[in-house]
């Protein structure tokens, strides 16, 4: 991604299509199934098919979202992002919730509120359904 969009290009660098995304971003998208989801800095969240680079849905989860948002991934069906830009000082910038949505139809299945904003948001997943992740302190 980059702050012109979400591109795809083949083998030979062509390229295959471009996605404007709902607001700027300098996150990674993550691939789950035929999703390619992001988020931006608008504080939304979205998914694309990757063959088609069609829009699949857009989530407004905030009116804003830290442009370290980092590295949102899925697993199970769930997509783990971050967004509501920390404004608590020493520890201003990062996200202030984290949130887990359902891949294909985007809606918000749960909504977490750190003690201290999430910078570089990694989410890993164990394999028991479960989601973990680290803030700032």
């Amino acid at each position: 991604m980059t702050s012109k969009g979400l591109f795809a290009l083949n083998s030979s660098g062509h390229l295959l299509w471009h996605y404007e995304t709902p607001g700027t971003s300098n996150n990674e998208v993550t691939l789950a199934g035929d999703y390619l989801l992001g988020s931006s800095k608008a504080g939304n969240a979205s998914a694309v098919h990757r063959r088609t680079g069609k829009e699949v849905w857009v989530t407004n989860l905030a009116p804003d979202a830290g442009g370290d948002c980092g590295y949102p991934a899925a697993s199970e069906g769930v997509f783990v992002v971050g967004a509501v830009s920390g404004r608590h000082a020493p520890f201003a910038g990062g996200n202030e919730r984290v949130f887990g949505l359902d891949v294909k139809k985007g809606t918000k299945l749960w909504e977490y509120k750190t003690d201290v904003p999430v910078w570089n948001l990694t989410p890993l997943f164990p394999g028991d359904g479960s989601a973990v992740f680290m803030d700032f302190a």
